[in-house]
């Protein structure tokens, strides 16, 4: 460990020791961290992730920790966070952008260079390279769509490129799932789909408008814990008979266009929580937007936030994967 603080200081490779991450991640939880690490550039992060390797060294590279859950009670070795390394290049059909970038920033990108494509990406939150493992996407677009190459550290520390085909994405995950064996530094995206800029924004306020209507915006939360193309309720109320006719009879009355339209300043699903709570025991607090969002109300502690991930997953059907990561260090490095 004294040996990774003195490299990163000989490098001045911003570092902290013994630092406190809970404010820092986005669900707002998480531990002690022995070494804090934040490089600022690509090529910091690339040598850094080179000697952290040959030193097999454990540690955990983190983005915008939005898909990434980090418990309180647990004390991490070694984390480097990306959120610094975010250059980006563009030429009149390309865009380079490293790990670090704001998907969010992307977005913008592309519509002041009317470039089309990235529009469904809005909202999502996160960082470029988080957006690429578990290839985000909404309303039929995809992160991977416009991809051409991605450029990674291997499990040797060499610098190596990905054709968008060597990738394997696929429904929310790619070849870059693995843990630590390929960390993403860049991704190279094609802008050569144009169109009109007043087009494009349209299509971002549509989906900007749609996410806000369905996601929970107040609590600190990691989104969708699980992910499937299917209604979560719906999922979870077909064990029987009964269940299956008051779902229906609730997706009758509560979703129609009369309904949803009454309601479209404030969509809701309280009122499925509610039914859910018929037939199951329910303890954690569950978001009004939806039960499949797991939120932070400052008021539970590890043990039943990772229990109620647990519980929803056995409730749900055939079909579903969990989407966020339990981030819990298994061996602690030694000192």
């Amino acid at each position: 460990m004294n040996n990774l603080i003195r490299y990163c200081k000989e490098r001045h490779i911003p570092l902290h020791e013994n630092y406190q991450i809970k404010y820092n991640t986005y669900f707002k939880t998480g531990g002690m961290v022995r070494v804090y690490i934040q490089p600022n550039t690509a090529e910091d992060l690339t040598i850094l992730l080179k000697y952290l390797k040959s030193t097999k060294c454990q540690y955990k590279l983190l983005g915008g920790t939005t898909n990434v859950l980090l418990l309180d009670s647990c004390h991490y070795s070694v984390i480097v966070s990306t959120e610094n390394v975010k250059e980006l290049r563009i030429t009149e059909d390309r865009l380079e952008v490293d790990t670090g970038y704001y998907l969010a920033d992307l977005v913008r990108v592309a519509l002041i260079n009317g470039a089309a494509g990235y529009e469904g990406l809005e909202g999502i939150p996160g960082t470029v390279g988080g957006g690429i493992v578990m290839n985000a996407g909404a309303y039929g677009y995809k992160i991977s769509d416009k991809i051409i190459d991605v450029t990674y550290v291997d499990i040797n520390g060499d610098l190596k490129v990905l054709s968008k085909e060597d990738c394997h994405f696929d429904f929310r995950t790619s070849i870059f799932k693995k843990v630590n064996e390929k960390n993403i530094i860049k991704a190279t995206f094609c802008l050569a789909e144009k169109c009109e800029r007043v087009d494009i924004a349209d299509l971002i306020e549509t989906f900007h408008i749609a996410r806000h209507s369905y996601q929970e915006w107040a609590f600190p939360n990691l989104g969708s814990i699980y992910s499937t193309k299917r209604d979560m309720y719906r999922e979870i109320l077909n064990k029987n008979l009964v269940q299956k006719v008051v779902y229906w009879f609730f997706k009758l009355i509560l979703k129609n266009p009369v309904s949803k339209f009454i309601n479209r300043k404030k969509p809701t699903n309280r009122l499925f929580n509610w039914l859910v709570a018929q037939f199951y025991v329910i303890e954690y607090p569950l978001s009004h937007k939806s039960i499949n969002i797991l939120i932070n109300d400052g008021l539970k502690n590890d043990a039943e936030i990772v229990k109620h991930a647990e519980k929803l997953g056995l409730l749900y059907g055939v079909g579903t994967q969990i989407e966020n990561e339990i981030y819990i260090e298994q061996n602690r490095l030694n000192e």
